[in-house]
Parts: structure tokens; sequence; C-alpha cells
């Protein structure tokens, strides 16, 4: 199953009202990854502020060829295999190392004057260190609060927002 916009347009409006009423008003949303950008601005148009591209961390022996390669192999597996694939992908990705792109800095794109945090939003949060890798790299660059949103949630990480529980990363496309 792929979602859409229209499936998680609802889910988002939530997260904002909750975003409001915890009267959490950020002066910049940072995208992690090229496929969240439409997150970064859905949340930028709500707060009306701007949205700031954050590239996706580097995984250590980690290949953007082998990654398309699973994900168009495995629409074509049935569903029971599905699991057991998906636990393999999950003990690879927790256990390989991750950094911040060689040669990225920020720049000053989320250093603003105001004293509003800052969010972060992915599409996915499978280990959290994503989210939390960039969370400590924005808090330490600007020394503002950083909150953290992702659509979807596995197993015990939470990022301070999210929409949907338990939705297995091989059954997100983005949209």
């Amino acid at each position: 199953m792929k979602l859409n916009f229209s499936d998680l347009e609802k889910d988002l409006e939530a997260v904002c009202e909750q975003m409001v009423a915890d009267m959490v008003n950020p002066e910049v949303v940072g995208y992690i990854g090229s496929k969240a950008e439409f997150i970064g601005d859905f949340f930028a148009d709500r707060f009306d502020c701007e949205s700031v591209y954050l590239p996706s961390l580097h995984v250590n022996g980690h290949t953007r060829a082998a990654k398309k390669m699973l994900n168009a192999m495995l629409r074509h597996f049935p569903e029971r295999a599905l699991v057991p694939i998906s636990n393999i992908y999950k003990k690879y990705i927790q256990s390989a190392s991750r950094c911040i792109p060689e040669g990225f800095t920020l720049d000053g794109s989320l250093n603003y004057e105001g004293d509003s945090p800052i969010l972060l939003v992915d599409d996915s949060a499978f280990t959290g260190e994503t989210l939390d890798a960039w969370k400590q790299e924005v808090e330490k660059t600007t020394g503002k609060k950083v909150y953290t949103f992702s659509i979807t949630v596995i197993d015990g990480y939470r990022p301070d927002y999210y929409c949907i529980e338990d939705w297995r990363p091989f059954e997100w496309r983005p949209i």
C-alpha cells in the first residue's frame, strides 16, 4: 500500500493543532532528505515560515543503488516474506554507522534572530538516529530548542510528533 498526501493530510493537520496547543511555533522547518520536502513545505505553510533542506545522513557501507534494488524487489515478495526481510534490514541499519555528509555545513541556514524553536521533519523514523543526529547538530549550531516530526515511527523510538505508528519501512513510498 502506498501513502499519498490525501491519506496523510488529516493526520498532518492534527499534528499542527497539537503543536499549536503545545505552543510550538517554529520559525524554520528543516526537512531531512529530498523525499521529505513536501512535509517541510506543509509545516512551513501552516506556521508561515521557511523550509530548509538538510541532507540524509551518510550510512557507511550503504549504497543508494542497493537500496533502490531492494525497494524494487520488495513489491514482488509475498507479505509473509516481508517481515523477516524487514527484520534483517533493521538489524543492518542499526549496526551501520552514520554521519552528517562530509562537507555539508548549515552555513547560517537555520540561524534566525528570534527565540522560536526549529522543527526537523523526516518521512520515517526507523531507528531515530537521523533525527537525533540532526537535532544535536542544529542545537549545537543554533543554540535553539529543536522539535522533531516523522510521518511514520517503528518500534520504540518516538520523535516529538508523528502520524502513524508501526508502519513497516517497505510499505512507505514517497509521495
